[in-house]
């Protein structure tokens, strides 16, 4: 069947506007980067994970709460101390009653049972349990607030200047923010700091004292290349997702933040990472369409890590 002269030329037109969503973007800050994609969320950003190159964003810089998506630094400063020698995964980690009582999305452990730390890892990857986020934050550093405080000494001295973390696991709280780009280059730090972590984050479901429960990331049941990597939630915040996927030798991580629905933030988390992926097979290195990408305005250092309202989290 034959084209018309109307189709080719709506499917050239079509084919020129693709490229504008993958405008370079200027950062740390990047305002008013393309997007003309119809959208139902307030900020997102496209990373390559290889070359720290930002391929999309809208309102990257705004300040959003993180909601859950604040264990993903809870996890990276866990896999720090295993990686340092100062827990191991086997370690039987004690459950206060703080972690217990603490509200929102829960892995469900007990007050005065002892837990391994890998099975709280899982707890905190799958089923965005905020008590197993407090068991960790207290086995690694005595009490919450201290390894809060260690959350923003880890956020220094990555050079993401615009989160502030007050709490282990996300739950409201008045100044506590970050927003889509921050997002995106912390999770590119803690995937190529700990990718070991990503075959936790890629648990499809994890059963718990015989509570199973799914992983809210449900990407990873739509496409074989998401392997991560966090979901999160509050009224507040709305529904956010960072989701990364590796084909070939690259991988895109992809943040949506405050949509409206979680059909929304997996729908738009997929359009982008699929964009990502389509334009990169299409185009030679350092160019996107019609678009020169340059690098040397869009500085992204290699990470360098130290060896040795009903709220819920989903």
């Amino acid at each position: 069947m034959h084209e018309t002269g109307a189709k080719r030329a709506f499917r050239s037109r079509l084919l020129l506007l693709i490229p504008l969503a993958l405008v370079l973007m200027h950062t740390p800050r990047a305002e008013g980067a393309v997007h003309p994609m119809k959208v139902g969320f307030r900020a997102a950003v496209l990373l390559d994970a290889n070359s720290g190159q930002f391929l999309y964003a809208q309102n990257p810089h705004e300040s959003i709460p993180p909601a859950s998506l604040t264990k993903v630094l809870t996890l990276f400063l866990t896999f720090d101390a295993i990686q340092q020698g100062r827990v191991r995964l086997e370690d039987q980690v004690p459950i206060s009653r703080k972690a217990w009582r603490t509200g929102g999305s829960k892995m469900f452990v007990k007050a005065g049972e002892r837990v391994p730390l890998e099975e709280l890892i899982k707890g905190i990857a799958v089923d965005s349990g905020n008590d197993a986020s407090v068991a960790v934050a207290e086995y690694l550093e005595g009490s919450e607030r201290a390894f809060v405080a260690k959350m923003n000494d880890k956020l220094r001295e990555l050079n993401i200047r615009d989160t502030r973390i007050e709490t282990v696991h996300g739950l409201p709280a008045r100044h506590q923010y970050t927003t889509a780009a921050d997002m995106a280059l912390l999770a590119r730090a803690y995937i190529q700091a700990h990718p070991e972590a990503l075959r936790y984050h890629q648990l499809t479901s994890f059963t718990y004292r015989n509570i199973s429960q799914h992983n809210r990331n449900r990407l990873l049941l739509q496409d074989p290349s998401v392997d991560g990597l966090k979901t999160g939630y509050t009224r507040k915040s709305g529904y956010h997702l960072v989701a990364t996927a590796r084909r070939g030798d690259q991988r895109l991580i992809a943040v949506v933040m405050d949509a409206r629905n979680r059909k929304i933030r997996e729908r738009e988390a997929m359009r982008l990472l699929n964009l990502g992926f389509q334009q990169n097979a299409q185009t030679s290195p350092g160019q996107y369409g019609d678009v020169q990408l340059a690098p040397a305005l869009n500085p992204v250092p290699p990470v360098r890590t130290a060896k040795g309202s009903r709220a819920r989290g989903v």
